[in-house]
């Protein structure tokens, strides 16, 4: 048994980027082949927010007017006011400036990144992102459904592919998140009454009480150019209760360019594979508080 301590606040979040600050270790289990290949259908839903991107090779023709011409185009879909969103970019790097660097020494560099517009609906749960490299599409709760997310995606390509050709008809990279938020109405539990992960610690030697946690793991598809980074981690949450993130992003990068045809079978492909890779983590207990839909 596990104690879950709810502590102060350990999630830090944005609309469109989540972060986690401890890191311990991630036990797995294999999940039943029937539990992971059934097609599931639930009445709440976990989907803190669902994204589905699309990226191109080479920038779109992009300048001081192509916000206005987009917002034009989408805004019977997207009516909220139009946002720009600024991105920072990380890395390690030489630490100082390019005329004194600090000799032999490495660092976390941060620099400014490209701005991305946003146009928003239903008071921003809904969002279509686009910068002159990608197009994404945001769902955040309650959750809209695949059919209607992928369905958004495809609508804006068709309503902004005129104002930012051409090189849009190059598909580089089809991407596909979803970020699952899911509350027990306990601090103390087994995680295996819920989860086929856990966490665990060599005892005696550790404390068996976890306050917070984050694991990461980055996977790839043998044979395929799918990638999926997966996050475990623990989330704030009211008093008497635990909070767990079970975070799935999935990214197709080919070796040349697709169509937008091919990149839809391809969004198709990663639907699956996401599909797949949530239910394994599900334990029956779980799946109850999401309330399954019998389809039979």
């Amino acid at each position: 048994m596990i104690s879950v301590e709810r502590s102060g606040p350990r999630r830090h979040v944005n609309e469109l980027n989540w972060r986690y600050d401890v890191r311990p270790r991630l036990l797995s289990v294999t999940a039943e082949p029937g539990d992971v290949l059934r097609r599931r259908r639930y009445a709440n839903p976990p989907v803190a927010e669902a994204i589905a991107r699309l990226a191109w090779t080479g920038a779109a023709t992009w300048n001081v007017t192509t916000p206005g011409l987009v917002y034009e185009r989408v805004r019977e879909l997207y009516p909220d006011e139009p946002r720009v969103q600024a991105s920072v970019q990380a890395g390690v790097g030489p630490i100082g400036s390019e005329q004194a660097p600090t000799a032999g020494k490495l660092g976390l560099v941060v620099a400014g990144g490209g701005q991305r517009m946003l146009f928003g609906s239903d008071n921003g749960s809904r969002l279509l992102g686009l910068s002159p490299r990608d197009l994404s599409v945001h769902g955040l709760k309650p959750y809209e459904g695949w059919e209607s997310l992928l369905g958004r995606l495809m609508d804006g390509y068709e309503l902004v592919k005129d104002v930012a050709t051409p090189q849009m008809d190059a598909v580089s990279t089809v991407g596909l998140r979803y970020v699952n938020q899911v509350e027990i109405p306990t601090v103390q539990l087994d995680f295996y009454d819920y989860f086929t992960v856990s966490i665990e610690f060599p005892k005696p030697g550790f404390p068996q009480v976890v306050s917070s946690f984050l694991d990461q793991a980055e996977l790839h598809f043998p044979g395929e150019d799918v990638r999926m980074n997966f996050t475990w981690a623990s989330a704030d949450s009211p008093e008497g209760t635990s909070a767990f993130i079970l975070d799935l992003d999935l990214y197709y990068e080919p070796e040349e360019p697709i169509s937008l045809d091919e990149a839809r079978a391809v969004l198709a492909d990663l639907k699956t594979k996401e599909r797949q890779a949530f239910e394994s983590l599900l334990q029956p207990r779980l799946r109850e508080m999401f309330g399954e839909i019998d389809d039979a």
